[in-house]
């Protein structure tokens, strides 16, 4: 869930849990209410609704939750798993499924959500994409990191709608890197700063070129029909949520990963076998050591040998005279 937007321009269809099943694919906005005179009067009771919100490749839709009353205990709205309490925006990346959940007694005024679609792509990581409302921005991590140098990338939005581009954010190197849009018409425009484009017809395609030296902020292209009176603030607010998070990863990268971390787990297996047998090793031979030096060893004391001396005869007493 993230953190709630102002709506701007936003005329939609309405949906009614427990009487629609599905947004029936991409629309350009719609509404999905928690039933008839939501906000006002009170919804029913024991009700167990589904409705899913059908989200193309290359869009994104955002669910903005512009009021919710219901009864906190026993009464839920659940979005893709998550379950709601509050007023905000829940941003979905692929269908999902919205459900709304009664018990038996105490009924509030329910919920209303506008649901909003907004396509994106990125000229360095996407071939083709088609969408009509959206933003195609010129390199991954746009608004965080510079553009890299030694680009050479085009991209097609394939959609033959006729679109306006405003191109609300533009930082090249000036001269050395270039972006140009082409239309079905084979009329091409370099946009150099902040530029709007009218009456495109398309496909178009944008050809996004850099040099060997000096990177920038690169740039955010916005995306509508031009028949449209969806504001430029409501796509760029929303746009802004779009700009992926991680560069793209390619074939290459992997195999090189998959060769380091296939080579360094068996090594780091090897060495701690070594280091394990060595501690064994080592520790008994200190126990043998320390065994060894504890044994005393007995031994007969040596008593100094003498030289025997001869036995000297004892004198004889003599006789006394009579």
């Amino acid at each position: 869930v993230v953190a709630a937007v102002v709506v701007e321009n936003v005329s939609a269809t309405t949906y009614t849990m427990c009487s629609s099943s599905s947004t029936g694919g991409y629309t350009t906005a719609s509404t999905l209410v928690s039933h008839s005179g939501a906000g006002s009067t009170p919804y029913g009771s024991n009700l167990d609704c589904s409705f899913t919100v059908d989200v193309p490749s290359n869009y994104n839709a955002f669910l903005v939750i512009t009021s919710f009353s219901l009864e906190s205990c026993c009464d839920h709205l659940i979005i893709d798993g998550t379950r709601i309490t509050e007023t905000g925006t829940v941003q979905l990346e692929s269908t999902s499924t919205v459900t709304f959940t009664t018990d038996s007694s105490v009924q509030y005024t329910g919920f209303s959500i506008d649901i909003l679609f907004v396509g994106s792509a990125v000229v360095c990581a996407d071939t083709t994409a088609s969408f009509t409302y959206g933003a195609v921005f010129s390199h991954s991590n746009f608004g965080s990191s510079d553009y890299s140098n030694g680009l050479d990338c085009t991209f097609t939005l394939s959609d033959t709608t006729t679109v306006d581009v405003y191109c609300n954010s533009v930082d090249l190197e000036s001269t050395y890197d270039t972006l140009y849009i082409e239309d079905a018409y084979s009329t091409t425009r370099q946009v150099t700063t902040e530029t709007e484009l009218s009456d495109l017809r398309g496909p178009l395609t944008f050809t996004f070129s850099t040099d060997s030296s000096v990177t920038r902020d690169g740039f955010k292209c916005l995306i509508r029909p031009s028949s449209s009176t969806t504001s430029w603030t409501y796509l760029d607010t929303y746009s802004d949520e779009l700009s992926r998070s991680s560069e793209s990863f390619d074939l290459s990268t992997g195999v090189i990963i998959a060769i380091v971390v296939g080579t360094l787990i068996p090594v780091t297996i090897l060495l701690i076998c070594c280091c394990v047998f060595c501690c064994a090793a080592s520790q008994s031979h200190k126990d043998k050591h320390k065994t060894t030096s504890s044994v005393v060893t007995m031994s007969t004391p040596v008593v100094p040998m003498t030289t025997a001396q001869p036995l000297q005869p004892q004198p004889q007493p003599q006789p006394q005279p009579q």
